[in-house]
């Protein structure tokens, strides 16, 4: 599939697919409705704000509320102490 390719929106959903990790730039590819990218993208920073650890797990069941079948399942992890500065 084309990543830059418009995917099939049902009615009152939009819709991304997370098709692989960017190694080099650790980040995923996601492609979709652009009202739906900033959802994945608000979970993962959640994740940098947690203080006490946590694990994320992004993946597609049946009536997800914005990934479509096929998206790559990911699991972030955040470390107990915190996630690390830059």
């Amino acid at each position: 599939m084309n990543p830059s390719a418009e995917l099939p929106s049902p009615e009152g959903f939009a819709l991304v697919r997370i098709h692989k990790l960017d190694a080099s730039r650790e980040a995923p590819v996601v492609s979709g409705d652009p009202g739906a990218k900033p959802i994945p993208a608000a979970n993962l920073q959640g994740m940098t704000t947690m203080e006490d650890g946590g694990r994320l797990h992004i993946d597609h069941f049946p009536e997800h509320p914005y990934l479509v079948e096929g998206s790559l399942p990911i699991v972030v992890n955040s470390a107990p102490q915190g996630m690390p500065t830059r």
